[in-house]
């Protein structure tokens, strides 16, 4: 706060007031401008006051945050593509790997299949097993009378 000094005495107060000085008065300096201005300085508490909310500051954070959340979401569906054919593409090559496994198996057991079921290996297991050839004599043919047939024929129904 500045204040204008007033009451000063006139200029023939003053001569009276302050003697003369001598020759060093040649080279004194003029008055400075507001040299006659007191300023006083007044401290001013502010920690009690609260600073009133920004409203548009809000609305610009939150249209920051809703841009963001934007710019994420369309990241997110140009990348989505490309990460999901790279993941089908592994998921195809271990398929084709697995393919791969099966078919050399099925290949294995179609080989012991061949193995177990040649002729060679047939009369080996029947021989094991005590499975021989019957003789000529051995085998008896069983005609059945053709009223036991009409019988049998009867009983089904």
């Amino acid at each position: 706060m500045a204040t204008l000094v007033t009451g000063v005495p006139s200029s023939e107060a003053a001569a009276a007031a302050w003697p003369e000085v001598e020759a060093s008065d040649a080279f004194r300096l003029p008055l400075l401008p507001w040299e006659d201005v007191y300023l006083h300085v007044k401290r001013i508490d502010n920690r009690r006051l609260v600073r009133a909310g920004d409203p548009a500051a809000w609305r610009m954070c939150w249209r920051a945050i809703r841009g963001a959340l934007l710019a994420l979401g369309l990241l997110v569906v140009i990348l989505t593509p490309g990460v999901l054919s790279r993941i089908e593409a592994h998921r195809l090559a271990g398929l084709a790997r697995q393919h791969q496994a099966l078919v050399e198996k099925r290949s294995e057991l179609e080989l012991e299949e061949a193995a177990a079921l040649s002729p060679a290996r047939l009369e080996q297991w029947a021989r094991s097993l005590e499975l021989l050839d019957p003789a000529p004599g051995q085998i008896h043919t069983l005609n059945p009378s053709p009223a036991h047939g009409a019988a049998v024929h009867a009983r089904l129904r």
